[in-house]
């Protein structure tokens, strides 16, 4: 079971999810057998803040610091475990961490609306991070322990998060013995026989979308070359005079252009953002409409930025034509 999100910084609103999440799977017949928090990637978090103007400390968007606290997250429950490192969504998450289970085990991913509604006992705001982050850097080390026993943050997490802020390092956990090694056990007949249809076509649709997810990543890399060959070669070629000559700043204003981005939610759209936005040059503002709310407040923002001599990449579904052909006329008026 996976929960994806910032986590800048988790708090028992993402525990609560996870908890329920479990239930609800059990309920169903399930057997969940751990459950990890989908870090979202640095670059994610650090461009979603900037765009709602919202500035944080490091301790609390930096990878390594999130990292470490769902971490702490994960030790203070027997079911949760840590994740190793930043995915791009929950299911990118989920495909890495089905090695270290047996076959046929299956990834449930909870979304970010499944989040209860959970009010703080001081002024009855609802608890998010965004909210965790502003009484901490209005308050410090005080505010954690206010939060803490308020019951917003775990303890686990508050501990954490108290020597993160005090610079204390993360501590190694102690080595462990190696295990003795054990023979594997023979595949047998009646081994096999003891699996049911419904448990066979489980284990088969695991594994074709663990292909599909691999797929989708390779699919993903590759478009990524593509456009920021496109993108370079439109800025050479508006920068070159008739004759190959680079032709003067003065004369011809930098090319812009219009990245829109088409899939469903979770394929990787806003990844791909964030990777342009690193390796390409010039100014580039990402539109997202998880971000701004709306599509008419992603549509003043891209006309706004465009008049700003300032290219856009558009971050949202684009299911369908209509809908991409709002950017179009939106592209084809500056």
């Amino acid at each position: 079971m996976v929960l994806g999100g910032s986590f800048a910084p988790p708090h028992a609103g993402h525990l609560a999810a996870l908890e329920a999440g479990k239930r609800d799977a059990e309920d169903a017949g399930w057997t969940v057998v751990a459950g990890y928090a989908a870090v979202a990637h640095e670059g994610h978090v650090r461009s979603k803040l900037r765009g709602r103007g919202q500035p944080a400390a490091e301790e609390l968007v930096g990878a390594a610091g999130r990292l470490r606290l769902c971490s702490a997250l994960a030790a203070g429950s027997d079911w949760l475990r840590p994740t190793p490192c930043t995915y791009g969504s929950a299911r990118q998450c989920g495909a890495a961490m089905l090695a270290d289970h047996a076959p046929g085990t299956q990834v449930i991913a909870i979304k970010g609306r499944d989040l209860p509604s959970l009010k703080t006992a001081s002024d009855g705001r609802t608890l998010s991070s965004t909210l965790v982050r502003e009484e901490v850097e209005a308050g410090g080390v005080a505010a954690v322990r206010r939060l803490a026993k308020s019951g917003a943050l775990p303890p686990e997490v508050a501990s954490e998060l108290e020597a993160l802020l005090a610079g204390v390092p993360e501590q190694a956990p102690e080595p462990q013995p190696e295990p003795e090694p054990q023979p594997e056990p023979e595949l047998t007949a009646a081994l096999v026989r003891t699996l049911s249809d419904s448990e066979r076509a489980k284990a088969e649709q695991a594994w074709s979308e663990a292909q599909r997810e691999e797929a989708s990543f390779e699919a993903m890399s590759a478009e990524l070359q593509q456009t920021q060959q496109s993108i370079a070669a439109l800025q050479r070629g508006h920068g070159q005079g008739k004759h190959g000559h680079k032709a003067a700043q003065k004369q011809r204003p930098a090319a812009l252009y219009v990245v829109v981005l088409v899939g469903a939610p979770g394929s990787g759209k806003s990844t791909l953002c964030l990777e342009l936005e690193r390796t390409t040059c010039g100014p580039l503002v990402r539109i997202s409409q998880d971000d701004l709310g709306s599509r008419k407040a992603c549509e003043r923002l891209a006309q706004r930025s465009l008049k700003q001599r300032r290219s856009v990449i558009i971050d949202r579904c684009n299911f369908d034509a209509q809908q991409r052909s709002t950017w179009l006329t939106i592209a084809r008026q500056q």
